[in-house]
C-alpha cells in the first residue's frame, strides 16, 4: 500500500516536493502530475500526463491507501477531478489547501469525505463555512519547510550588497502583478511611485510577476523614472531571496506577502514589514471577486499593513520602515503562522 499525490498546478507541486520526501521513510509514495510541471528532482515513482490523456489505466495499476490532492487558484485540474471520481479506491482522501478558504468544488461520489489541511485559524473558519461537515485541520503550510534551512539574515545582506544598497538606505520591494483591471493597477502604481519619490532614503527593488508582459514591465519602469524613483529591476534572482532582501514588501494583493510573512516567521530576527496597497475602488472590487474576501487574510490578522485610502499611503510607508513596526510585524508573524516543519508533523499526526 502507498500514498498517491495528484498534482495539477504549481501550488500543489511546491507542497508535494516537500511532503513526499517527508513521508517516503514511512510509506511508499507515488506522484501523478500534469505534464506542464517540472519533474521533482531525485524522486522515483513520478508519472506525468498530458491534458486529455486518460488516466484510467494508471489508477487501475496503483494500489494506494491514501490520496492527497491540492487546491489551486484556478479551477480544479483534470487529474484531480478524475482522482476524486475514483475516491472509493482509497481509505482516506486529503486536501492540502494553498489559499485561504479555497475548496475542491466538484461533484464527489456518495460517501466521499475530504479531510482539509489548512494554514491557520482564519483559513479554517472560511473553509468550514464552505465545506460543511468535512473535517478541517489547522496544521500550517508544508511548502515553507525548505526555507527553514536558509540563513535569512545572511541572504538579506548578500542580496543587498549585490544591489548596491547603501548604509542607511531603506529597500522597498514592489512585487508586480498582472491583473485584468490594468487601469486600476496603473493608478495604484503611480500613487506608490509618487509617495516613494518624496522619501530620498527609499530605493525600490522591482520584481516583475511571471505573467507581466514585457510591455507591462517597461511601463512600470517608465513610471518610476517619471517620478524620479531610484529603482532596480530584478528578474534573475529567486523571488524569496528578493523578499529576504527588502525592508518593506509592497504590492496590491499579491500572494508574495504570504511568502514574506512566512519568512518573517522563520527568521531569527525581524526581516521586513509587508503592506497591501488596495485603495483603488476598481481594484478593491476585482480583489473581492478574485479571492471572495473583503480583506487580504494577513491584513485581517494584522501580520501585514493595509492601505485602504490613498491619503494613508505616505503615512503607511513611514510606518512600514519604522523599527517598532518591523518588530511588531515579526511578532504578529510568530502569532499567526505555523512553521513548515510544524505543518509536516501535523499532517503526519492526522494521517497516521
Amino acid at each position: 500500500m502507498s500514498m498517491l499525490f495528484v498534482v495539477d498546478g504549481w501550488e500543489g507541486w511546491e507542497h508535494a516536493r516537500v511532503l513526499v520526501r517527508y513521508f517516503i521513510p514511512r510509506i511508499p509514495c507515488r506522484i501523478l502530475q500534469d505534464s506542464s510541471l517540472a519533474l521533482i528532482a531525485d524522486l522515483e515513482n513520478i508519472s506525468s500526463m498530458c491534458v486529455g490523456e486518460d488516466p484510467s489505466e494508471y489508477f487501475n495499476a496503483v494500489n494506494a491507501r491514501y490520496l492527497v490532492v491540492f487546491t489551486q487558484r484556478q479551477k480544479i485540474g483534470a487529474l484531480t477531478r478524475f482522482a476524486l471520481k475514483e475516491s472509493g479506491r482509497f481509505e482516506s482522501v486529503y486536501v492540502v489547501q494553498e489559499y485561504w478558504g479555497d475548496i475542491i468544488d466538484c461533484e464527489l461520489p456518495p460517501g466521499t469525505v475530504l479531510h482539509y489541511f489548512v494554514r491557520d485559524e482564519f483559513a479554517a473558519a472560511l473553509t468550514r463555512r464552505r465545506v460543511g461537515s468535512f473535517p478541517v485541520h489547522v496544521v500550517g503550510s508544508p511548502r515553507y519547510f525548505l526555507y527553514e534551512l536558509w540563513d535569512l539574515p545572511a541572504i538579506k545582506k548578500d542580496v543587498r550588497d549585490c544591489l548596491g544598497v547603501s548604509f542607511g538606505q531603506k529597500l522597498i520591494g514592489w512585487f508586480g502583478q498582472s491583473p485584468a483591471v490594468t487601469d486600476a493597477y496603473r493608478r495604484t502604481l503611480e500613487k506608490f511611485a509618487e509617495a516613494v519619490a518624496g522619501r530620498p532614503l527609499l530605493k525600490v527593488l522591482y520584481r516583475p510577476h511571471l505573467r507581466e508582459s514585457a510591455g507591462q514591465v517597461q511601463h512600470t519602469e517608465t513610471v518610476f523614472r517619471q517620478y524620479g524613483v531610484p529603482f532596480v529591476t530584478v528578474v534573475e534572482e529567486d523571488t524569496l531571496r528578493c523578499l529576504c532582501a527588502v525592508d518593506v514588501v509592497a504590492t496590491v494583493f499579491s500572494n508574495c506577502i504570504a511568502d514574506a510573512v512566512h519568512l518573517n516567521r522563520i527568521s531569527p530576527v525581524p526581516l521586513n514589514t509587508s503592506i497591501y496597497f488596495l485603495f483603488d475602488p476598481e481594484m478593491v472590487d476585482y480583489h473581492a471577486h478574485h479571492t471572495k474576501l473583503t480583506y487580504p487574510p494577513f491584513a485581517a490578522q494584522q501580520a501585514a499593513l493595509f492601505v485602504t485610502n490613498v491619503d494613508q499611503l505616505m503615512a503607511s510607508l513611514d510606518l512600514a520602515v519604522d523599527p517598532a513596526q518591523l518588530a511588531a510585524s515579526w511578532h504578529h508573524a510568530a502569532r499567526v503562522v505555523y512553521l513548515g516543519s510544524e505543518a509536516l508533523a501535523g499532517i503526519s499526526a492526522k494521517i497516521f
